[in-house]
């Protein structure tokens, strides 16, 4: 009887000492032991995830990446904004870039971001972000100094623009492209505010030669960041 008493008070003790704590706040995605196996001390008891953040790596084209900030020990990161849809709603969180990745994504040749998502799981009653689920993530760039948005249509050969000076005459500008959008660029190089840019089509175009506006538009419009382009025919 005294055997199995101190049997007893041995496995009580044990039972105490296999509280399992983990290091920060997590959930259990998986469990890999059963009740009553035998554990040593390499043993994988469970899979946990942090719940205070989650990363998402996120695609961005190559020339993105001058705009976007990683976080520092004297900065924060740029802001991101990061979106799910779950049937009719939508889970929104904010998060910061706190890194670049080291390599391009093998699947477009895009280079790759790391963005921590702040209080994935949200609050009581919120809907929280799934692991594993696919998001779509704003990010805040750095502001651009100085730029004119010139439509993609003035764009010649991917780096060029067409200028109609204060003569009338054409002049084939090189620009630098510091972002690029779907339907328009910026440029920081290369334009000055107030110039005229021809987005119609010459089909032989020729430093100097004569430009005309077409009837009922205006002689130039303004270069700036929302409506930098006049158009102009030969």
């Amino acid at each position: 009887l005294k055997a199995a008493q101190s049997a007893l008070k041995k496995a009580q003790l044990d039972l105490t000492r296999t509280t399992l704590r983990a290091p920060f706040n997590a959930m259990v995605v998986s469990e890999s032991v059963d009740t009553g196996q035998l554990l040593s001390p390499q043993t994988t008891v469970a899979r946990l995830v942090g719940t205070d953040e989650y990363h998402v790596q996120v695609s961005v084209p190559v020339a993105a990446l001058r705009t976007v900030r990683a976080r520092t020990n004297d900065a924060p990161g740029s802001e991101t904004k990061i979106s799910q849809r779950v049937g009719q709603e939508t889970i929104e969180r904010r998060g910061e870039v706190i890194r670049q990745l080291p390599d391009l994504d093998p699947g477009g040749a895009m280079a790759r971001i790391l963005v921590r998502i702040e209080n994935p799981l949200g609050q009581a009653g919120d809907l929280p972000l799934l692991l594993g689920s696919f998001v779509d993530v704003e990010v805040g760039a750095q502001p651009i100094d100085d730029a004119i948005r010139v439509p993609r249509v003035a764009l010649r050969n991917g780096r060029n623009v067409f200028v109609m000076n204060d003569l009338d005459q054409l002049e084939i500008r090189e620009v630098q492209i510091a972002w690029s959008e779907p339907d328009a660029v910026l440029v920081t190089g290369g334009l000055q505010a107030n110039e005229r840019v021809v987005i119609s089509r010459i089909p032989t175009p020729v430093p100097n030669m004569l430009l005309r506006t077409l009837t009922g538009k205006p002689e130039a419009a303004p270069s700036d960041p929302s409506e930098p382009a006049a158009q102009a025919t030969p």
